[in-house]
């Protein structure tokens, strides 16, 4: 769990364009849940096999997207 927290402590102060940092993390941990984004993830069958998902959630204006997952 501190390695979770260090990870997200680092990823929070990340550059980014404009140093805006316009995104949120989420840590998925729930089996189903993973195994649902990883089929959201167009059947990306390894994203459901992990212990800790990372999400980064992306604001750009009025768009939202999903990117990466490890």
């Amino acid at each position: 769990l501190e390695q979770v927290a260090e990870i997200l402590e680092v990823a929070r102060f990340s550059p980014s364009a404009g140093n805006m940092q316009n995104w949120n993390l989420i840590v998925v941990t729930d089996e189903k849940i993973r195994g649902k984004v990883a089929a959201a993830c167009k059947g990306q069958d390894w994203i459901a096999q992990t212990t800790i998902t990372y999400l980064g959630k992306l604001r750009s204006g009025n768009r939202t997207s999903l990117t990466g997952a490890m």
